[in-house]
């Protein structure tokens, strides 16, 4: 499934990326989805208390200049500010401690004294309490309602509340200044390995799984990551539970143990996550440049760390070097915590003082940088290397100014908007037309401490390969443009306007990424305008941006090529990467430097996407659900005007359903590639609205051509009109039709590449969907595809539809019908549209059956998955399998991953197809073999889990139980949360809407011994089904098998044919 146009691009460093906790989002585990140098001042920081505040997320962070923040009550909506913030760089002097007085001669009259007592007792518990006495502003858009209180402990934690009486979830989220930068020469990998030991015992609470239990079982996530300079730990929790969940989590920075025996293990764990991502092409470019850069800069030490260079074989040293590491850096006064809750900020206060006061103070001043990121003889590079995958890739990048000091402004934005443009007269444009780019993305990155890179990052074609040198000419051409042309005050205006928009609606993200979003944020912003920041366009400066320009020269760029077979010299040591380097020759420099424009180049026009009022409509009356609102033949609305989510916002989705789409691996490539082309043909009209707040999407799902457009509702008709213009009018160019094939084809090639975990959940997929089929049958078809081919499936396309349609969101009934209407009109033939879609048909396993499919991976790990297909697709088994589910992955994970040390990935998860419920075990391994790995999951099921469900208390049953319907019931976070529920229940005909609240209701009546029977009954039963898949890598030996045990899956077809058939039949 492809994803909607022009979501934001999430940060792609791999040292970014949290370790999985092995859990499962709702939408999946409940079976509605398809499976699928600055030191803290020396001050303290004043109280901000605050009715409402706003949170940015997955915003860009530059780290480590703090602003004095200056504090006072802020206003309620429609108050006036009793005084302005003070200007940038102001900076209030250390607080006075109220001290008794010494001056004074005799005995103070009683009243004075008496006054001087309380007085003095009041400031000693607002000290103690970590409340100060000056207060300011917090920006924040008038829609959020909920109270918010920062302050400093008096052992200088920075600390942010958030007060939501309607929260049924509650986070919170400590980010430690303190990275991978850190780690100490000979033992690289020590920040990360030390993030991993923190969840494996305290003082308080010993055993190593007691976090991680105590927050799974009352609903909740848990979770961390390793960056440059920041370690982030984050959890969630049923908001009832939430003081307990702070004691268990600020443990980890009081008193952890650092047990001798799990730090033998947990390098396993480090291990085994080192050799999951050894053929990952972006942490392999990642090290490359790592080995490329300065080496005396913290940004060239190698992140991730392995059981060598962690120093595996001592483990005393190891643990003693863990424990001087985490003394010396994990300082209060380097910490930021963010909490949220449904309780008074009185109580959170309360609450964070108890438990977070005790981490100590070690008054750690952050390290300033300053070395370059870069030396001389590394700029004016080329450098080639070697991809695992079919990756093209040429990236430019060019040194730049650390941009943290110019948040206010973001002038590199506006340089990476004019770059990056891909509507008419770009660059971008102009590359794919001639053939050369299938993709171009602009942006700050590599941000380093004291540096970053601007890179200019272009997804090459086969035949763009071979115009590398013409291509970077290209770049420096539309530069040169951007020079003269393109630094205009309206472009910076429009995107001023756009994020003074994205602020006054801004939608509150679900609580785990708002409280993780904003630790982080807080450790870079002064509080006062830590939620404003991302949003904020102040200034424009022509005369800086043009300094910032000027920086983007040929002798200042480092050109990285990706791609196959290319010359290599070198091989990066730690991911065996083959790479060369080597300088620019002075005659290429110079031809870059005459920076030729072509003359098809242009200046972005102005957006008319962009609204230009945003109104709320009045709202009508409310079902509480989407309701059916039209219906006739071939058409079906059903629409819903949200009442809670007042936003100028709204989301529509189509399923246009035909039976020709996916009856046949055939149809269903042609219909991959006709979406692709879609999009492709439409990228330069659609590519500005999706800068002014709206998104699209075209893809093929649910047996359908799903349609998807949102955004501000203004221009949201404009949108969907455009869109269906170009499906109709849809030119099929011949070079386009064999680039769009040359890319689809590389995507196919390159999931032989993938982890093999996620291979065998494709694979299982493809078993247990009867309109899927792998990727070897879809290459073969691919090939012998022609243009005309796709014209005639076309044509076929356009008969016997059906058009289903949900409108959420700021749409009145009204208007709602007559956008359905006017799509009907456009797509469905008069007289031959069809009554109902198409139904759509999964895999009913045959009972007592075993079944076994072994799939090749160019992956050295080893990797098994086993799956129970439930005995009935009925509500109450749904609600048993999610139970049985939320009770044993904890063990699960525990017993395979923190003792056995079988792999960094293990989990067990639902999987549901068509609703159907299931539950899959997973274990990735980089040294047992997959016989082993079966073994292990039978012993957990067999001899581990039954005596552990059997001593489970009632009570601890109950905090389950309650935990997964809290979880199932949780509260929408925002309008687009809230149409993606509504969608899931959609495309699987539950026109009720109210899937989970179902599933709930169930849940709420299952008992222990109920679930302990179905239990026997199914993974214990010889009459139960399953699946079970493992990897072959290029060097596994065959390993004995019981042949009399399971039945061999070596033709998809033929198995799918001989099991019975799910059937979900839609309205």
């Amino acid at each position: 499934m492809q994803p909607a146009r022009r979501t934001a691009q999430p940060n792609n460093h791999p040292h970014a990326a949290p370790c999985p906790a092995m859990d499962v989002d709702l939408a999946t585990a409940s079976g509605i989805s398809w499976s699928a140098a600055q030191a803290v001042p020396p001050w303290r920081t004043t109280a901000i208390h605050t009715a409402s505040l706003v949170a940015g997320c997955c915003i860009p962070v530059f780290p480590t200049v703090m602003e004095s923040c200056q504090c006072f009550i802020a206003p309620r909506a429609g108050q006036v500010s009793p005084r302005p913030a003070p200007p940038q760089g102001f900076i209030d002097p250390p607080m006075a401690r109220l001290e008794p007085t010494r001056g004074m001669r005799g005995k103070p009259p009683v009243s004075v004294k008496l006054g001087a007592c309380l007085i003095g007792l009041l400031f000693l518990i607002l000290w103690r309490a970590g409340w100060a006495l000056e207060e300011a502003a917090v920006i924040h858009p008038p829609g959020d309602a909920r109270q918010y209180l920062a302050l400093t402990l008096d052992n200088h934690l920075r600390v942010l509340l958030i007060s939501d009486p309607g929260a049924d979830k509650a986070a919170a989220s400590l980010d430690v200044g303190v990275g991978y930068f850190d780690d100490p020469p000979g033992r690289p990998g020590l920040a990360h390995f030390l993030e991993h030991m923190l969840f494996l015992g305290t003082r308080k609470y010993p055993h190593p799984s007691s976090y991680r239990d105590f927050i799974s079982a009352h609903g909740g996530r848990d979770n961390a990551y390793t960056m440059a300079q920041d370690t982030n730990f984050y959890f969630d929790i049923d908001s009832g539970h939430l003081e307990e969940a702070l004691d268990r989590f600020s443990q980890f920075f009081v008193a952890p143990l650092f047990n001798k025996e799990y730090v033998a293990r947990e390098v396993k764990a480090v291990e085994a996550e080192y050799r999951l991502k050894l053929r990952d092409d972006g942490r392999r470019l990642w090290q490359v440049q790592k080995a490329t850069s300065n080496p005396r800069h913290p940004f060239a030490k190698f992140s991730v760390g392995n059981g060598e260079t962690l120093g595996a074989r001592d483990g005393r040293a190891l643990r003693q070097a863990l424990i001087r590491f985490y003394r010396r850096h994990y300082s209060a006064n380097l910490m930021t915590l963010v909490v949220l809750g449904k309780e008074p900020l009185d109580t959170l206060r309360k609450w964070v003082t108890r438990y977070f006061s005790p981490i100590p103070d070690r008054g750690v001043t952050r390290p300033r940088i300053r070395e370059p990121l870069f030396l001389e003889d590394q700029k004016g590079v080329w450098i080639n290397l070697r991809p695992v995958r079919k990756i093209r890739r040429l990236r430019l990048s060019f040194p730049f100014p650390w941009q943290e000091a110019y948040y206010l402004d973001k002038p590199a934005l506006l340089i990476s908007h004019l770059l990056g443009h891909e509507g008419e007269g770009s660059l971008f444009q102009h590359l794919r037309g001639r053939g050369w780019a299938d993709a171009l993305r602009v942006g700050v990155d590599l941000i380093a401490g004291n540096e970053a890179t601007l890179d200019v990052v272009i997804e090459l074609t086969e035949e763009g390969q071979g115009y590398v040198s013409t291509i970077t000419g290209l770049v420096f051409g539309y530069l040169e443009l951007i020079r003269r042309q393109g630094l205009q005050s309206w472009i910076y205006e429009e995107l001023r306007r756009m994020n003074e928009l994205g602020f006054h609606y801004r939608e509150t993200p679900p609580p785990l990424r708002e409280v993780r979003n904003l630790a982080r944020s807080l450790q870079h912003h002064p509080a006062a305008r830590v939620l404003r920041a991302p949003f904020e366009f102040k200034a424009y400066d022509r005369a800086f941006l043009s300094r910032l320009l000027d920086r983007l020269q040929p002798d200042n760029m480092r050109l990285t090529l990706m791609a196959p077979g290319l010359p290599t010299s070198r091989t990066e040591p730690f991911y065996g990467t083959p790479y060369g380097i080597t300088a620019i020759a002075p005659a290429l420099l110079a031809r870059w430097k005459r920076k030729a424009r072509d003359p098809l180049f242009a200046i972005p026009a102005p957006n008319p996407f962009i609204p230009r009022r945003a109104l709320l409509k009045p709202l009508g009356d409310d079902a509480g659900m989407p309701r059916l609102i039209l219906e006739h033949s071939g058409l079906h609305l059903w629409h819903r005007q949200d009442p809670d989510f007042r936003v100028p916002r709204a989301n529509l989705s189509l399923l246009i359903s035909s039976p020709h789409i996916d009856d046949t691996p055939r149809h269903k490539v042609l219909a991959r590639l006709y979406t692709l082309l879609v999009e492709d043909a439409f990228d330069a009209r659609g590519y500005p609205a999706t800068l002014a707040g709206l998104y699209y999407g075209l893809d093929v799902e649910h047996g359908a051509l799903s349609l998807r457009v949102g955004g501000y509702d203004e221009k949201l008709g404009l949108l969907l009109d455009q869109l269906i213009e170009e499906m109709q009018t849809l030119p099929i160019d011949g070079r386009r039709f064999e680039a769009t094939k040359a890319r689809l084809r590389r995507h196919w090639e390159n999931l032989r590449q993938e982890r093999p975990y996620l291979r065998l959940g494709r694979e299982l997929d493809v078993l247990l969907q009867q309109d899927s089929w792998d990727e070897a049958t879809y290459l073969h078809i691919l090939d012998d595809l022609r243009s005309a081919d796709l014209s005639q499936f076309i044509a076929a396309l356009r008969t016997g539809l059906h058009l289903d349609i949900l409108a959420h969101g700021n749409l009145t009934a009204t208007e709602a019908r007559r956008l359905a209407e006017e799509v009907a009109e456009r797509l469905l033939a008069p007289g031959d549209a069809a009554e109902h879609p198409s139904p759509l048909r999964g895999t009913r396993l045959k009972a007592g059956r075993t079944f076994l499919r072994k799939v090749d991976t160019d992956h050295q790990d080893h990797a098994v998955s086993v799956y129970w297909q439930a005995p009935d697709g009925e509500m109450a088994t749904v609600a048993r399998v999610l139970l049985l589910h939320r009770i044993l992955k904890g063990p699960f994970f525990y017993l395979m991953r923190t003792r056995a040390q079988l792999g960094y990935v293990v989990f067990a998860m639902p999987q549901m197809t068509l609703g159907w419920p299931g539950l899959k075990f997973v274990i990735q391994s980089p040294t047992t073999p997959p016989a082993r790995l079966l073994a292990h999951i039978g012993t957990f099921l067999r001899e581990r889990l039954p005596p552990l469900l059997e001593v489970l208390g009632e009570d601890e049953f109950m905090q389950y139980r309650q935990g997964l319907i809290s979880d199932l019931l949780q509260q929408d976070h925002s309008l687009g949360g809230r149409s993606q529920r509504y969608y899931r229940d959609f495309t699987l005909g539950d026109y009720g809407f109210d899937r989970r609240a179902r599933i709930a209701s169930e849940v709420a009546r299952i008992g222990k011994q109920t679930l302990m029977d179905f239990f026997r009954a199914w993974l214990l039963s010889p009459a139960s089904s399953r699946v079970i898949l493992e990897t072959r890598g290029p060097d596994a030996q065959p390993a004995p098998t019981d042949a009399s045990a399971f039945i061999a899956v070596d033709d998809i077809d033929l198995f799918r044919r001989s099991q019975d058939v799910i059937t979900l039949r839609r309205m």
